[in-house]
């Protein structure tokens, strides 16, 4: 597909999801669903789309754990089986994702639906969607072996190790003779360790196993089990007593998801928020942004562990993987909240910034012209501005706007930017042969930053009169 055709299935799709939450804050939550299922349709490997449909479709049969009347869902689950089946023995995963989500719309708790979802999804690509639908598959159906393998899998995948052995504990639980399952619960411990440890080093394989089991228990004593703990002993459970006594108040839940998400446990800073997703109506937008945020942060992170264990091409390549993917999501959060709030200039800014990031320039400059109205960064948002009309070659409207930037900047608040405004303005003017404020933007620089790229180098060429570029350089900025 052209990335035309893609991006005008992202700006139908938001829509869709625009309208579906407006609808859900009316509680006209058939209209909702009917949005809120197109925009999955559109744009399958949004997870936001799917986690908000799902918590619409709950909320559609009052959280009632059953979906639809009986009667109703079983006419509808048999033509919807027999799509399942068919779309499986063809390996046409698409075509079984679609046919699982139409399940879903008629009892979003079915076990085995969310399964052939986060199935379909897997085979896809969509790891993180195919994560939730089988926790969703567990969380409704949590004796389910196979469930738990699968979702075992992904996790293990995902580097999320501890959340595997979980998995793999709760299989040993429902088959405690299973040696084979014991091994891998042993296998795990060991990788997380090795992986995030920094034990590559242990010389025997029992050593590795001590180590692992060692740093499992001190990971497990950082939490003090509810049960035990009383008022005041520990943060962690005294918000969890509290999300139990009032399942409503959403203070709770978002608090203790930003414990989590401090200490770097976004697995259960999700889970929780997904919680209060559910429990407050699903219409709560600071939770929803909370998620994206989550979302966002995790990735950073799993790129940033990526990093240390790059060796080869293999490597590289995926930790760029990891970072478009990222870059991506990042405008599509961006791009929707500057739709919900268009008169939030910060907004704008940032969504402008990542699209200068992908050089799509014509989409950057109009947002950064509205965020000059916000004073506060009205220096910062000319500086990116002109930067962008440089890029579309249009040199006198950047020299304008770093002219601009530069009246509004003080070397005291801001010693990068306006090292980097007046370096930009003068190689304009050296381009321009305007000497004299070529001369001062320069001096400008070298009165805060001395050895500021190659500022003293073109300085000294102008005062001697010789001006023009180094040899073999260019006069681009």
């Amino acid at each position: 597909m052209s990335g035309d055709g893609l991006d005008n299935k992202k700006k139908i799709a938001a829509d869709c999801f625009r309208k579906g939450n407006d609808a859900m804050e009316k509680q006209n939550f058939d209209y909702a669903v009917e949005m809120h299922s197109s925009a999955v349709q559109l744009v399958p490997d949004n997870l936001m789309f799917r986690q908000t449909l799902r918590g619409c479709e709950r909320r559609l049969y009052g959280n009632n754990k059953k979906g639809a009347a009986f009667a109703r869902f079983r006419l509808r689950l048999k033509r919807i089986r027999g799509k399942i089946r068919k779309a499986r023995s063809k390996s046409n995963w698409t075509a079984l994702d679609q046919a699982a989500e139409i399940g879903l719309t008629v009892n979003p708790w079915n076990a085995q639906l969310n399964a052939d979802m986060a199935d379909a999804c897997f085979n896809l690509g969509f790891t993180e969607i195919a994560e939730y639908g089988y926790k969703s598959a567990v969380e409704n159906d949590p004796e389910n072996r196979g469930f738990l393998e699968k979702l075992g899998e992904i996790y293990e995948l995902r580097g999320n190790y501890s959340q595997a052995i979980d998995c793999w504990k709760k299989i040993s639980k429902l088959v405690p003779n299973d040696g084979k399952v014991r091994a891998k619960i042993t296998g795990l411990e060991a990788t997380r360790v090795m992986d995030h440890g920094g034990y590559e080093g242990a010389k025997t394989t029992q050593e590795v196993k001590k180590t692992a089991y060692d740093d499992y228990k001190l990971t497990s004593d950082k939490h003090v089990p509810d049960a035990v703990a009383g008022p005041g002993v520990s943060v962690e459970a005294d918000l969890l007593r509290a999300i139990r006594k009032n399942p409503a108040d959403k203070g709770s839940y978002l608090k203790l998801a930003e414990i989590y998400r401090k200490s770097k446990d976004f697995a259960k800073a999700d889970e929780i928020l997904q919680k209060a997703f559910e429990a407050t109506g699903s219409a709560d937008f600071n939770i929803r942004q909370m998620i994206e945020d989550v979302e966002l942060d995790r990735r950073k992170h799993e790129i940033d562990l990526a990093k240390s264990f790059v060796k080869d091409e293999a490597g590289k390549k995926n930790m760029e993987a990891l970072k478009r993917e990222l870059h991506q999501r990042e405008i599509e959060v961006f791009a929707g909240r500057v739709e919900r709030y268009p008169m939030d200039a910060n907004l704008k800014y940032e969504l402008a910034v990542r699209y200068m990031k992908s050089k799509d320039y014509k989409k950057a400059i109009p947002l950064l012209q509205q965020a000059t109205v916000d004073q506060r960064r009205e220096s910062k948002v000319r500086v990116a501005l002109g930067k962008c009309f440089i890029a579309e070659k249009q040199v006198k409207l950047g020299r304008y706007q770093f002219e601009k930037a530069i009246e509004k900047l003080n070397a005291h608040d801001d010693p990068p930017l306006y090292c980097e405004a007046n370096y930009i303005l003068a190689r304009l003017c050296e381009d321009a042969s305007d000497i004299d404020k070529a001369e001062k933007c320069f001096s400008d620089v070298l009165s805060v930053d001395y050895n500021y790229k190659d500022t003293r180098e073109r300085l000294e060429r102008l005062q001697r009169g010789t001006g023009g570029q180094p040899d073999g350089e260019s006069g681009e900025t």
